[in-house]
């Protein structure tokens, strides 16, 4: 018996052929948007049900525009290098208040969206360091995005960017109190880096001399290396390979955490996963997921957005 060719699944331009329109007026008579008369929006919607380009009720629901589905993307490109230990709680939270309000959450990474294909998504809520630059264009041609971001001109990137300052602030502080008199800064990837200025303000407010490396540096290891020898008694880690970091610290013989005190913003190292070795910091995941849903519930209401104001844990306690 020969062998059946693969069955295509209908493409949106097909849809847009068979109802003789164009491909852009088949994506806005399908999303319910764009200004066009009843009967084009009411031809495409049939050649796309004929067509089985979606199932009936995933075509209706989204010519009325309302599916009560909302995706949270909070992971971008270069998140992978450190595991967000705090996802699973912002998840849960985040899905629970959703359905307090009658709607369904969908939370993924950028990777899972970009291999998606006609979800019918009320709101992407994506959030992550750069937002508007890491979500593809055509994304974003399909589907309402609120982007939330740390290095935007908007009222939630400078509010976020406060909070992140605030709390990079409050970890050095903590060092010294905890015996460090010369914390350096190790940092990798976009949030990393956001923690940069913040510490080298608070270095020159003290009149201490900035010890800050680039863990993604060629010569990152023998930089640390270096800086341990020339004087650093403790360090603030944001998003590196703390494996990598406990290598070359117990290379450097700093593995006293009373002597060489160390706060990690980030996944904890594998051979020590309740942080004995390190200070942890993370976000309030829980509090964080509640937030972003009461943001994704505001925007879809057409109310005033709710500021974020994370909260963050040391060790599993409120910080500061």
């Amino acid at each position: 018996m020969p062998e059946q060719p693969p069955v295509r699944r209908p493409k949106l331009a097909h849809v847009a052929m068979a109802a003789g329109v164009s491909l852009g007026t088949a994506s806005d008579a399908l999303r319910g948007k764009g200004r066009m008369s009843d009967e084009v929006r009411s031809r495409v919607i049939a050649a796309a049900e004929s067509m089985g380009y979606r199932p009936n009720a995933n075509a209706r629901i989204l010519a009325l525009g309302h599916s009560q589905i909302v995706a949270l993307v909070a992971h971008g490109p270069d998140s992978t290098a450190a595991p967000r230990v705090y996802w699973p709680k912002l998840q849960a939270a985040f899905t629970e208040r959703l359905l307090e309000q009658g709607m369904v959450a969908c939370t993924m990474t950028l990777d899972d969206l970009n291999k998606l294909d006609g979800l019918p998504f009320d709101l992407i809520v994506h959030a992550g360091p750069n937002a508007a630059a890491d979500l593809p264009p055509e994304i974003r041609s399909h589907y309402r995005v609120l982007d939330l971001d740390l290095t935007g001109g908007t009222p939630f990137a400078r509010r976020l960017h406060a909070e992140f300052d605030a709390t990079c602030r409050a970890a050095l502080d903590h060092l010294i109190v905890s015996g460090s008199s010369r914390p350096g800064l190790v940092f990798a990837g976009s949030i990393g880096k956001e923690f940069l200025q913040p510490y080298r303000s608070w270095c020159d407010e003290r009149e201490l001399p900035p010890i800050a490396i680039d863990a993604g540096a060629p010569d990152a290891a023998d930089e640390l290396a270096r800086c341990l020898r020339s004087g650093a008694d403790g360090l603030l880690s944001v998003m590196t390979d703390t494996n990598w970091l406990d290598r070359i610290l117990t290379e450097g013989n700093r593995t006293d955490p009373e002597a060489f005190p160390v706060v990690v913003f980030g996944a904890p190292p594998e051979g020590d996963p309740g942080g004995r070795r390190f200070r942890m910091l993370q976000p309030d995941g829980r509090d964080l997921g509640l937030q972003l849903a009461d943001v994704a519930v505001a925007f879809l209401r057409g109310e005033s957005l709710p500021l974020l104001t994370p909260q963050f844990l040391l060790d599993g306690q409120p910080f500061p």
